[in-house]
């Protein structure tokens, strides 16, 4: 796995041992994205995707001291089954989001020995937004979705 953080984008290359199309689906499909969004540890209570260019999400992980944190966005780019991209908008203090400074999200998939390369950017990061923390985030996240991907034992 490659981990940049040092631009103003987030970037990280990762390969799985699983079909394009499975991992579309991951980053697709509400139940998939439940399965592994977020940290170790952290319960998924709500998603919601209507997955469609300009079509919403939402998206909440609870830890497990109780503190949910949710977000949300857009939809930018659907190109099934090798990009997406959207906008996230993350909750205020006063639990409404705040759109005056969103990032963008893009995830490229493309074949790659026998599996798939996964280019996942973000950028930019507002002023109060840790772009380290996001990258220990999505890292652990991919962890997840990799366990799915490729259970212990599968050849």
């Amino acid at each position: 796995m490659i981990v940049e953080t040092g631009g103003k984008d987030l970037v990280i290359v990762k390969e799985f041992r699983a079909p394009v199309q499975e991992l579309y689906k991951s980053w697709s499909e509400p139940s998939e994205l439940a399965a592994w969004m977020g940290p170790a540890g952290v319960a998924v209570p709500v998603v919601d995707v209507d997955l469609r260019i300009g079509g919403a999400y939402r998206i909440c992980i609870r830890f497990p001291n109780g503190v949910e944190y949710c977000w949300g966005g857009q939809y930018l780019a659907l190109v099934p089954p090798t990009h997406l991209s959207f906008t996230v908008d993350y909750h205020g203090e006063d639990g409404r989001y705040d759109r005056s400074d969103p990032t963008r999200i893009s995830v490229d998939l493309e074949p790659s020995q026998g599996g798939t390369r996964m280019t996942f950017r973000q950028s930019p990061f507002p002023p109060r937004v840790d772009r380290a923390a996001h990258a220990d985030g999505w890292v652990e996240a991919f962890g997840k979705l990799q366990q799915m991907l490729e259970p212990v034992g599968q050849s």
